[in-house]
């Protein structure tokens, strides 16, 4: 009986394959199951991490390395992504106060050629609108006093 065992021999080509082998019924079963593994919401998350190119290379090392964490790091970057998206957009706030670029400039410059760190650029970015916000402070103090509102309103009261 031993002797004679033979395997299967699988045919080497067949156009049904997955889903026409199944029924409809297992073939749901087998999409609830996918969906409700996690392996799918991983898999979507890497997905969005490798639309901007920039940060997919260190996440697949990293899940190369780590495979048992894989949503934990593809979710730190994407969380990543969404603080460079944060930084861009007070960059662009930086931007639109011109007498700040000079200091953007020279901080992203040290941060990213010199220190090699994009959390350096994040810190030396973080620093810069509070600085905006309190010269804003400061000339709305000077326009809103009583002494420029006084001069401005005699200045005006005397000129003709």
């Amino acid at each position: 009986d031993l002797q004679k065992f033979e395997f299967e021999k699988p045919p080497l080509w067949e156009n049904k394959v997955g889903f026409m082998e199944r029924t409809r019924k297992e073939n749901q079963k087998a999409i609830i199951a996918a969906v409700t593994s996690g392996n799918f919401v991983t898999f979507a998350l890497c997905l969005i991490n490798t639309l901007f190119i920039y940060r997919a290379p260190a996440m697949f090392l990293s899940i190369c390395q780590a495979p048992h964490l894989r949503r934990k790091i593809a979710l730190k970057t994407l969380k990543n992504y969404g603080l460079d998206l944060w930084m861009f957009v007070k960059i662009v706030l930086i931007c639109i106060s011109v007498y700040k670029i000079p200091d953007l400039i020279s901080a992203l410059v040290v941060s990213l050629l010199h220190k090699r760190s994009i959390k350096a650029a994040r810190k030396a970015v973080d620093a810069i609108p509070s600085e905006v916000f309190s010269d804003l402070v400061k000339v709305l103090k000077i326009l809103l006093s009583w002494k420029t509102v006084a001069y401005t309103f005699s200045s005006l009261l005397y000129s003709t």
